[in-house]
């Protein structure tokens, strides 16, 4: 959301008008959509390790209040996106829609080859990152650049993450992505995504350097200092990737922030 609010307005957005788009997605409909796919998920999270100690699969949240919960946040939130934008609030319901199909039968996407990646992997990313766009402009040149970063890292991610998973998907017989195709295409897919998307990033770099083409996305050269960050973070990268059983969920996921937290503080200065 923030690097499509930055491409929208070409600087860094009004900080009260962005957490508040930022509340309405981030905060109320995705926490909502989490307590949903907890509920749907309860009674295969419970052979999760890490998963069965969360408060509903554990018996800690009834399942009542969890849905009662989880209806209020997400009618607030489709609530409160009308009054940002038209877009925004379209943004609010196909997130609302894609999430669903995902998680809930008969559709259930998470358990679908190709579906699930397609769904959470990159549409839920796209989703996201027109949130940001739509949040400052009803203007549908959207920079191509931008929006193939987000997407393809965080599909990278999710194939990641999801061969994390693949022996609890294995015992549960789902049919998903990392379960049909071969372990190996599946992580030569996700380094060939992360590589496009990291050549995007470059482009963006080199665009506001050299060529300065409009509409497909630009962000300050300075930014080329982050480069020795990315190479610092890579060997951990790979470490995870080549032994995705070794790292747990949360483990991965704080230092991910850590290095998400130090990379932003480094980047804003510089934008």
């Amino acid at each position: 959301m923030l690097l499509a609010s930055y491409l929208a307005l070409n600087k860094l957005p009004p900080i009260k008008e962005f957490f508040f788009g930022f509340l309405v997605l981030g905060v109320l409909m995705w926490s909502g959509l989490y307590i949903l796919n907890d509920l749907s998920d309860i009674y295969v999270d419970k052979f999760h390790k890490e998963k069965k100690e969360r408060p509903i699969i554990s018996g800690q949240l009834s399942k009542k209040t969890a849905t009662i919960s989880a209806s209020i946040l997400i009618s607030l939130s489709i609530i409160l996106s009308s009054l940002i934008s038209f877009y925004f609030l379209l943004i609010i319901i196909f997130t609302l829609f894609n999430q669903l199909t995902y998680t809930l039968k008969p559709f259930r996407f998470k358990e679908s080859a190709n579906w699930d990646f397609i769904s959470c992997g990159m549409l839920g990313q796209i989703l996201r990152f027109l949130a940001g766009w739509f949040l400052f402009t009803t203007s549908f040149n959207i920079p191509i650049l931008g929006l193939i970063f987000v997407t393809l890292t965080k599909t990278s991610g999710f194939l990641f993450y999801r061969l994390h998973h693949y022996d609890l998907e294995k015992k549960l017989k789902y049919k998903s992505s990392v379960t049909t195709y071969n372990k190996d295409r599946i992580k030569i897919s996700a380094f060939a995504l992360m590589f496009i998307a990291i050549a995007s990033f470059f482009l963006m770099l080199f665009n506001d350097k050299f060529f300065n083409i409009e509409n497909i996305g630009s962000l300050p050269y300075n930014l080329i200092y982050l480069t020795p960050i990315v190479l610092l973070i890579a060997p951990f990268y790979l470490k995870v990737i080549k032994n995705p059983n070794l790292y747990t969920n949360s483990y991965i996921r704080h230092v991910s922030y850590v290095l998400l937290i130090i990379s932003l503080l480094v980047a804003l200065p510089l934008l």
